[in-house]
């Protein structure tokens, strides 16, 4: 009974493993852009603002002035570098 219980935990664990470690879907282009619509300020997107979609910022941030352009966050978006929120679609941000 015992060795029948160790092997169901150890199959538990591999799955629940093997599902922490699928990535987030991608944007897609549509996506990309209401998100922008949703999180920019003035055209920009600020490192602080970020957290919770941006996957790597100073990947994202081409220039390294701390602040997203738009065309900086469609590039991110496109490299799989954004992660997506309840209202945009795919991914696990919480804004």
């Amino acid at each position: 009974m015992l060795k029948i219980f160790t092997v169901g935990a150890a199959f538990a664990l591999c799955i629940v493993s093997a599902q922490a470690q699928v990535p987030d879907p991608q944007l897609s282009a549509a996506e990309c852009a209401v998100l922008w619509q949703e999180v920019s300020v003035d055209g920009s997107l600020a490192e602080n603002d970020a957290d919770d979609i941006v996957v790597d910022f100073e990947d994202a941030d081409e220039d390294g002035d701390g602040e997203l352009t738009q065309s900086e966050f469609v590039a991110a978006c496109a490299d799989g570098n954004i992660r997506g929120t309840s209202t945009t679609g795919p991914g696990a941000g919480t804004r």
